[in-house]
């Protein structure tokens, strides 16, 4: 007797049995891609991503131009100018500006209800500046002008060249500017105009150890001595009655 002798039928029957459980996986198979994907929204999948950006050398923003051979990303900056960074990079640029794009949002839900309950907030960061309201002028003014007599020179050199005249001029202006004890009013609204818009705009989005911006007292004195925010013609004329205005000016380039 031969063991070796195959059955008839047999070998159709494997056959058989082989294509009829690939069908049975494949089928299995689509039902779970299936049911992965119901729960994913089609549009993100199919919306090409966008090419803005933070840029990881500034605060401002950068946008991606192009992706070199060895998969790296350009990016092109309004003050840095065109650079390359990794993957890993263009992911934590990703998220820094998706925090920046939502920490707006809130800026501007918190302005939008500052207003009914309220509260004063700043026109610039909307920051909640009730506290300063609370304050005397003179010493909104004090804040400036120990801020401005003990900042380091670092930091203004980080915002103009060491040889510009702005600095210098700014230097003797920081110089000559009254003890709070002995400012007047049209002393103070010299300060909050130059602070604005002037010799000591440089220091408009940075802030003191009270946690404000300096702009935020700058509005704040401008706001409660002209009962508006950007009334700068009559700001500027209470600055002109200073003697400070014949000596600086403003605004200063």
């Amino acid at each position: 007797m031969n063991l070796f002798k195959p059955i008839e039928g047999r070998s159709r029957d494997l056959i058989n049995v082989k294509s009829v459980q690939k069908v049975k996986l494949k089928e299995e198979y689509s039902k779970i891609v299936n049911s992965r994907c119901q729960y994913m929204d089609r549009s993100k999948m199919d919306k090409p991503m966008s090419r803005t950006i933070a840029c990881l050398k500034c605060k401002g923003f950068a946008s991606i131009i192009g992706r070199t051979e060895d998969f790296r990303y350009i990016v092109k900056c309004c003050k840095c100018g065109v650079y390359t960074i990794t993957a890993k990079e263009e992911v934590r640029a990703r998220k820094e500006y998706t925090r920046r794009m939502k920490e707006l949002a809130q800026r501007i839900r918190q302005r939008s209800s500052l207003k009914y309950e309220g509260k004063f907030c700043c026109p610039k960061c909307g920051r909640d500046v009730t506290e300063l309201y609370t304050l005397e002028l003179k010493e909104l003014y004090k804040r400036i002008y120990l801020w401005h007599k003990n900042v380091e020179p670092r930091l203004i050199e980080t915002q103009r060249p060491s040889t510009s005249e702005y600095r210098i001029v700014y230097k003797e202006y920081v110089s000559d500017l009254p003890f709070p004890e002995k400012a007047t009013v049209a002393d103070i609204a010299h300060v909050a105009y130059h602070t604005i818009k002037g010799l000591m705009e440089w220091s408009y989005w940075i802030k003191d150890e009270h946690c404000y911006y300096m702009h935020c007292y700058a509005h704040v004195i401008a706001h409660r001595l002209t009962s508006k925010h950007y009334d700068f013609p009559m700001l500027r004329g209470l600055a002109e009655e200073s003697p400070l205005w014949r000596k600086y000016p403003g605004p200063y380039p």
